[in-house]
């Protein structure tokens, strides 16, 4: 198992590569860095759709950090936290997106079981290339 340090720096350190893992993401551009907010540009296709984010990280060392997405359709909040359990990592993560637009807004209950599916899907992915480093 990798020390809980190299966990969080591992899911803190955004890059441009991050679009490899899952397949909704499609580009990340890193806009700025800083010690602890990073702020980039996601590029995704959600149900055959391409939308664009800005998204706000703020890392909160040592275990925790929070994104904060802003686009045309959704904004959303994401908190991450890591912590110690026996001999391996437990990440808990919590969301909350508000739709925008009354399009958005009368299909989100529909749409909102499909991101769970989506977003499970993706930290399983980030989990597994985690492990292989």
């Amino acid at each position: 198992m990798a020390p809980i340090d190299f966990v969080f720096k591992w899911w803190t350190d955004l890059s441009e590569k991050d679009s490899k893992y899952v397949k909704p993401l499609k580009s990340r551009d890193i806009i700025e860095k800083k010690e602890n907010i990073i702020i980039v540009e996601d590029g995704v296709k959600i149900l055959g759709r391409k939308m664009k984010y800005k998204v706000r990280v703020t890392l909160n060392p040592p275990y925790e950090w929070l994104a904060e997405y802003e686009g045309s359709v959704a904004k959303a909040i994401s908190r991450y936290k890591i912590s110690e359990v026996g001999e391996g990592t437990r990440l808990d993560y919590e969301s909350h997106i508000e739709p925008r637009g009354w399009f958005t807004r009368l299909f989100s209950p529909i749409i909102s079981r499909f991101l769970i599916r989506v977003f499970s899907t993706e930290m399983d992915a980030y989990c597994r290339a985690l492990e292989d480093e």
